[in-house]
């Protein structure tokens, strides 16, 4: 009762206060002088009637607001850094909380696991259709069982990445469809879209349903388009679905390597199933050769799109670190300018402590203050992130080579509770980071020096300010060099040299049974210089790893390896240094003969010709032929000696060592067609010869190789934007606390100018001080840099962690932007005129 007393008197208050100030009236005349205090009594009887400390909370905000409406320019200042920096950490978790954290659109999305079983070596099994169908029969720990594979194939001229999937994919889901009807178990010759595809690659066609769309030129009946929310299961959102029958017409075989994805059985937890699985692994696998038998079970949760895991946590911490720096050094700045203001509040809180304010009370009201800064810098960040996700999609999909800017496909990057919790966890310990610092410091000065305005013996803020200065120059000197690795990194990759002529090279993938008629059309066209199969195309990832033995020694040695035909080497411009190319006759019998790359030669033969040498073939069984395709012979023939050319990915280093071994367009399992022709053009017309749709993607080689140096250009962007607006504010910070400076020292500058000095050791003085904070942060920056180098040493060849150019770039930006900041400063201190400084003392 007392409580709904008290929320009565809240809203009423204005009729109480009225009726008791009557109350009061009437006492006092009746007792006269022995009444006592009337101001006293009626903030007696608040207190009893009142939620005081609601009450003393308005007051906090009301006072709060009156004084930023006297200096408005502050306020703005304030929630503009804060607000920044705070939408550049809300983007960051938005991208996070759309791959990682929200889980996808289907139901009951957390009990949803991927299942696979390990060998000896640690391999996960390649589950086959089969494979599947015995798993699904077999219900162990799942109440159901699904299965998809990746396609990377050609939509109606639109290259896209979809999934074949099992009849019960969207039954066992449950995700439903936007139009039309999802996949059934008995389907086999049709397709259900993405929304995103059927808006974007179809103009939301509201008549789709029953048309007939090609999918690498097979005929496809169009029954349903999933619901908006709904992507799939994979690491990346999928364009469409089509049962995994439809797969087998499109490739020309099953799938061989099918993702097994199961819902847990009510009840059970997920390490309840592991044990189960791994039970049933080793049964099933009993029968089998000791290396592929089950050693254990992989049990991934497919609740989210990239699962929550600690190698998922290991790429993103170090991003939120940089991001977090930022928000850091905001709150530095916002903190050195707080305190800035804090000699111009002293008489005001001397005042209030005089009429008995506590400390505590004191360190309330700027909290407070604080708090109402950072809630208008939350919502500015809010609509800072925003803004910076459409424009970083716009750029990235700009800036993409055009082959694979038609086929990247990013998740919808919008808000919900988490990002609104983060949003508001980020501006409350934004609060405590500038606002905390400034509150203790400025309460602490004693209360007769605060009325008469004299700190100098207790009140001391610029220690804290050059702490603040010397993190915001750590923070920037820390971002500038990382910027320059990647800078350097990046330049060393778009300038080495590939040894190979990709100008005018369209690499061209294909089904297997396109493959040889494409070849045929192509190399009749005019305007074609040459054709080319290709097992796996240069430049496209690093080479497969085969076991050899060369001639004239008994190790076994693992060598990168290849298959080509005959105009590879003249296609590419690779000149054979001894010995000769393969004939035609050669690849199109996939005869026993091996050309070998400069490096491999001298590997393997070290101080001998390698050609006329022979090679011993190891091979191991059950190998998937499509990622480790393995030659039908035994022994081969070195026939030649081809210049070293970069044959897999180029940020892993050069990766020269290879062996070429014979084969043709007609031969299963290669990857790309490679066409030296004068025009994408020319290349189109004689594909679309074959087959509507037959080209999964027609890409430019010369493009390809520029796009791996791609995503060292987009973490310069990145680095490069965080140092730069860590710069800003650094310069901001040091020009801040020499303004401070000068306008606490005018008095002893005025002496020093009265007494003879001149205006270069005025200058100098001032320079000293802003030199001496920029040393140190460079210092501490460069150190903390050289300390994370070990962690990326490994990582990729062409980053090089302790690139002394990039240091030294960095420093000397910092260093000059330190002079910078410094210099308008010291320019006003040596301008002191000392008869006007001491007459106003």
């Amino acid at each position: 009762m007392k409580t709904w007393k008290r929320i009565r008197h809240f809203w009423s208050r204005r009729q109480y206060e009225r009726d008791l100030a009557e109350e009061i009236r009437l006492h006092r005349e009746m007792a006269g002088a022995a009444f006592g205090s009337a101001a006293l009594a009626l903030e007696d009887s608040r207190a009893v009637w009142g939620f005081a400390w609601l009450e003393s909370l308005a007051q906090d905000v009301r006072y709060a607001l009156r004084g930023f409406r006297k200096t408005p320019g502050f306020a703005l200042t304030v929630v503009a850094t804060i607000g920044l920096a705070l939408g550049l950490n809300t983007t960051l978790f938005t991208v996070f909380n759309a791959y990682v954290l929200r889980p996808i659109a289907v139901a009951d999305p957390y009990s949803l696991y991927g299942f696979t079983w390990t060998n000896q070596r640690g391999a996960g099994h390649a589950f086959t259709v089969r494979d599947y169908e015995e798993f699904r029969q077999s219900e162990v720990a799942f109440s159901d069982v699904l299965a998809y594979e990746t396609m990377f194939a050609a939509l109606d001229g639109h290259t896209m990445v979809g999934q074949a999937v099992s009849g019960n994919f969207f039954q066992l889901l449950r995700a439903g469809t936007f139009l039309g009807r999802p996949l059934l178990p008995a389907d086999s010759d049709v397709i259900v879209l993405s929304h995103a595809t059927w808006q974007d690659r179809f103009g939301a066609d509201p008549l789709i349903v029953g048309k007939t769309l090609h999918l690498r030129g097979y005929p496809l009946e169009v029954v349903g388009v999933a619901n908006p929310a709904f992507g799939g299961v994979a690491d990346f959102p999928s364009s469409f679905w089509v049962p995994l029958a439809a797969y087998s017409q499109v490739e020309g075989q099953p799938p061989e390597n099918v993702t097994v994805v199961g819902r847990l059985r009510p009840g059970l937890s997920p390490q309840t199933t592991r044990a189960a699985l791994a039970v049933w692994a080793r049964q099933a696998t009993a029968g089998l050769p000791d290396a592929q038998k089950a050693t254990g079970v992989r049990l991934q949760s497919h609740a989210t799109m990239i699962p929550f895991t600690r190698d998922s946590l290991a790429f993103t911490i170090p991003v939120f670190i940089a991001f977090g720096l930022v928000l850091l050094i905001a709150c530095a700045n916002v903190s050195s300018m707080m305190l800035a203001r804090a000699p111009a509040r002293q008489r005001e809180i001397g005042i209030r402590v005089s009429l008995g304010a506590g400390r505590a009370r004191l360190v309330r009201q700027l909290l407070i203050e604080s708090l109402l800064l950072a809630i208008p810098a939350a919502a500015a960040g809010f609509v800072i992130s925003k803004a910076a996700m459409d424009f970083g999609t716009r750029l990235m999909y700009a800036t993409l080579p055009e082959e694979f800017a038609q086929v990247v496909r990013i998740v919808e990057l919008s808000p919900d509770a988490r990002v609104f919790g983060f949003i508001l966890l980020a501006s409350l310990a934004a609060t405590l980071l500038f606002g905390l610092a400034p509150a203790i410091q400025t309460t602490r000065s004693r209360l007769v020096q605060a009325n008469r305005g004299d700190f100098s013996s207790d009140y001391r803020p610029t220690r804290l300010r050059n702490a603040l200065v010397v993190t915001q120059v750590t923070v920037c000197a820390l971002l500038l060099i990382s910027a320059g690795v990647v800078l350097r990194c990046e330049l060393r990759l778009s300038v080495q040299d590939f040894g190979v002529q990709t100008r005018g090279v369209f690499g061209v993938r294909l089904a297997d049974r396109f493959q040889a008629a494409a070849a045929a059309e192509l190399a009749s066209q005019p305007d074609v210089e040459a054709v080319a199969a290709v097992w796996k195309a240069p430049l496209y990832g690093a080479l497969r790893r085969i076991a050899v033995v060369p001639s004239g020694n008994k190790d076994t040695i693992l060598q990168g390896y290849n298959f080509v035909s005959a105009e590879y080497f003249r296609l590419f411009r690779i000149p054979l240094l001894r010995g000769r190319e393969f004939a035609a006759e050669e690849s199109l019998a996939e005869a026993p003969v091996v050309v070998v790359s400069e490096s491999a030669a001298r590997r393997l033969w070290p101080n001998r010709d390698a050609v006329g040498q022979t090679i011993a073939i190891r091979t191991e069984p059950g190998k998937d032929p499509y990622f480790s395709r393995l030659p039908a012979y035994r022994t081969a023939l070195v026939i030649g000696v081809a210049r070293d050319v970069m044959n897999g990915w180029t940020n892993t280093g050069r990766d020269t060592d290879c062996l070429y071994f014979p084969t043709n367009p007609k031969a299963a399992n290669n990857e790309a067609l490679l066409v030296r022709a004068s025009s994408r053009k020319t290349v189109e017309e004689a594909l679309d010869r074959i087959a509507p749709s037959a080209a999964d993607y027609i890409s430019r080689m010369d493009e390809a190789a520029a796009s791996q140096s791609y995503p060292f250009r987009v973490v310069f962007w990145i680095t490069a934007f965080l140092g730069g607006l860590a710069l800003a504010l650094t310069v901001s910070g040091i020009y801040g606390v020499l303004s401070y400076l000068v306008s606490q020292r005018t008095r002893e500058i005025g002496i020093r100018v009265a007494l003879g000095a001149g205006t270069g050791s005025v200058i100098r003085m001032v320079m000293q001080q802003s030199m001496l904070l920029a040393a140190i942060g460079t210092a501490l920056g460069a150190l903390c840099a050289l300390a994370a180098a070990p962690v990326f040493t490994h990582t990729v060849a062409a980053l090089q962690p302790y690139d002394a150019v990039a240091y030294a770039g960095g420093v000397f930006l910092v260093l000059a932007a330190a002079v910078g900041a410094a210099f308008y400063p010291s320019r006003r201190a040596a301008g002191i005129d000392p008869a006007i400084t001491l007459r106003s003392d």
